[in-house]
This record gives structure tokens, sequence and C-alpha cells, in this order.
């Protein structure tokens, strides 16, 4: 009887001690710049060695949970240009909210070889590198999205989701061997709209967030246009500041429309490489005025199209911006943070409407070993927006699950 009592008691103490070890809680607090106080927005958090982490949102407020495991570990803080913080996760982290404020960093070029030849030379060694740096196998990754669409400013359509995304080719020569796979595992979405124009509008075949930021963002699988050889010649690129990410050094790379050929060119922004192992990192970029006509007819597709122009709306132009960020795991480079945003006016008989679209998503973990096909039923489609795929405002906690913190002012939508 004793020994049977003495197995039962290990038995409860062993599914304890699993439990405890499964237990998430969260790190959460804001991010700063120490010299101005400023919110510094889309900072990384990740924990060392993993490739668990998240950003912080534009007030510069972030939330990660972790599992009671990792307690021990250290939690990486950084962002282009700042010194990188690092601290251990232990109990008091997650007792109040942290203040953390990064301090510019100071550049040390001593040592650093001055590499011959033009920017765009340079870009295309770092362009060659892409298959070395990143990974070309299986890869299974859990993402955090967001899409909203304001009119004037206000909120009226806001839709979220967890996301299980497999990725399982790459580019050859500039051409998509094969697409993600994406599950939704958990979402919510909701609608403010007080004038049916705007649900129309909502419900219009834009082209789909999961397919602008799970597949056209990553450079693994679809090349900007300024980054093909065959645009070269439309634009200009010239070597900008060096900074810094995570204690490394980085080339900021420009780039702008040729003179000769601004009509041809689409966009303009900055390329971030990584000195040490040439792997791009970071890349910014936006339409130019001259091309928004022509971004219009590749952003509006088909079945939209057709519904706006026999409904009698009228778009009159569209700018995009972008922001795609990558982090480091296990030697190689993965899409960690993608941004877009995108502007247009739309007229509906005498109503003038300025319309802003704006999609993000956030990878919270990948995984490199065990990643699995999703099995076609589940599966969500590439090419739509999360406001065709969501249903009703769900209310529930997100639960274990990582995610962006909502700015204030969608937290008053």
């Amino acid at each position: 009887m004793h020994k049977h009592h003495l197995l039962a008691s290990i038995a409860l103490f062993l599914i304890a001690m699993c439990i405890q070890a499964q237990t998430l809680q969260s790190i959460k607090g804001t991010i700063t710049d120490a010299q101005t106080t400023s919110a510094i927005p889309y900072a990384h958090l990740q924990i060392q060695n993993t490739s668990i982490g998240t950003i912080s949102n534009e007030d510069g407020v972030f939330l990660l949970k972790v599992n009671s495991k990792q307690l021990g570990d250290s939690l990486l803080v950084s962002f282009m240009g700042y010194e990188t913080q690092t601290f251990l996760i232990e109990e008091k982290l997650f007792s109040k909210p942290l203040n953390i404020s990064l301090t510019n960093a100071a550049i040390n070029l001593e040592g650093i070889t001055v590499r011959a030849g033009s920017a765009l030379d340079f870009l295309e060694e770092a362009i060659t590198k892409l298959p070395e740096n990143r990974n070309n196998k299986p890869v299974q990754q859990q993402a955090f999205l967001r899409e909203s669409f304001s009119e004037n400013g206000k909120y009226f359509s806001v839709s979220e989701a967890v996301l299980d995304i497999y990725k399982h080719s790459i580019v050859v020569n500039d051409k998509v061997t094969d697409r993600s796979q994406i599950r939704r595992l958990k979402g919510r979405s909701g609608k403010n709209l007080d004038e049916p124009e705007m649900k129309m509008i909502a419900d219009a075949k834009v082209n789909g967030s999961v397919n602008a930021l799970v597949n056209d963002s990553d450079m693994v699988w679809s090349l900007p246009f300024f980054f093909r050889e065959n645009q070269f010649e439309y634009y200009q690129y010239d070597f900008g500041e060096i900074t810094t990410f995570k204690n490394q050094l980085v080339q900021k790379i420009k780039v702008q429309a040729n003179p000769k050929h601004y009509k041809k060119a689409f966009y303009e922004g900055i390329i971030y490489i990584d000195l040490n192992d040439l792997a791009i990192v970071r890349v910014e970029y936006n339409s130019i005025e001259a091309a928004r006509k022509k971004i219009l007819k590749k952003s509006i597709r088909g079945i939209g199209k057709i519904m706006l122009r026999t409904m009698g709306y009228k778009f009159h132009y569209f700018d995009e911006r972008f922001v795609i960020d990558y982090q480091k795991y296990e030697g190689k480079w993965y899409q960690d943070y993608c941004k877009f945003i995108m502007d247009a006016k739309v007229t509906y008989k005498q109503d003038v409407y300025m319309l802003q679209i704006n999609g993000e998503l956030l990878i919270t973990k990948t995984n490199t070993r065990n990643a699995k096909p999703i099995p076609e039923e589940e599966r969500i489609s590439n090419n739509q927006t999360l406001a065709k795929e969501l249903g009703d405002y769900d209310p529930r906690f997100w639960g274990n699950y990582n995610y962006l913190p909502p700015t204030e002012s969608l937290k008053n939508y």
C-alpha cells in the first residue's frame, strides 16, 4: 500500500513539474531612445539561440510570452543603429512592465575592408549570397497577422489571426517554384461601418494581405523590382552610411529612380546589408509618384476591379510603403517582420474617400527540423484579405500565442 502511495506521489509530482515547465509567463514593457525618451517602434526582442521573439508596436510597447523552462536564458533587445541590450530571463522580469532604454551605437570601422566597385556591385554580391544565407529547406513558422482599413484616419475594419505557415520551396531565376501553405490557428475581426460604401470597399478583392505579407514580401520567394537584374538600369544605387544591427556592422544602400528611366521605375528605398556575411537584413521602400497608376493596376485585381467600377467606385491612385526585417537563426536568415501601408484616393458619386490599408506580419517562432505540410482542407487561400477569411469579431484572449499588442489608437477602435 505504501508502495502504491509512493508511486502515486511520484506521478503527481512529475505531472506537476510538467505543467510548471509548460507554464507561460509574460515579459512586457516599453522601449525608448535613451537620449530623447521617444518610443522606438519595431524594436526586436529575441530569446538568444532560439527563434522565439516579437517586436515593439508603434507606441514602443511589447509583450513576449515565454515558457518558464526558459528561465536562465538571455533576452536580446535590438534595433538598427542602437546597442543591443541583453537581459537574463528571471522571475523579476515578469513582475512589472519594463522600461528599456536603448543607446545609439558607436561605429568602429577599424579592420573593415573597403570593397572596390559600385553600390550596385555590392548589392549584386549580396543577391548571389541569398541561397547561402537563406534556408532552402522546408520550414514551419508561427506568425501573427493584423490587417486594418481606415478612412480619413478612422478605422472601419480590423482583422487579426495567428497563422501556421509551411514554406517548402525557393525562388529560382526569379520564379517561385511553389507557394506557402497557410493554416489559421486562431483569429478575430471587427467592422465599424457607418456607411455601406465602406463595406463594399473592404470586401473588394484588393491584393490580399496573406499573399502580400507571407509570399511577396519574402525575398526568398519574390525579389522586389529593384533586386532584379532586368530592372537594374531603371534605378540608381548609392552607398549610404554604415550603421549597426545586433552589434554587427550594416551597410546602407540607397535606391532611387534613374533619371534616364524615371517612368519605368516603381520604387525607392534603403537596403541594409550585413557586412559580415552579406545578408540582406532589412529593406524599406515606397512607391514613387510617377508609378502610382501602374501600381494601382497591379494591386486591384480582376473581380474586385470590375465590381468597383460597376458599382461606381473610382480609384485615383495607389501608394505603397513596405518595411521587411530579417532575423538570424541557426546560421540562416529568416523573415521576421513585414509591414505594408497602402494609401488610396477613392471617389463614389460625389464623395471622396482617403483610404489606408495597413498589414503587419510578425514571425513569432520558426521550426526548421520538423516542418509538416498542412492538409489541403485546412489551408486558407494565399490570395485573400483576412477580412474575407475571418468571421465576426471574437473577444477571446490570444491564450498562449504571442501577438503584437495593439496601439492606443487601435485599442480605441
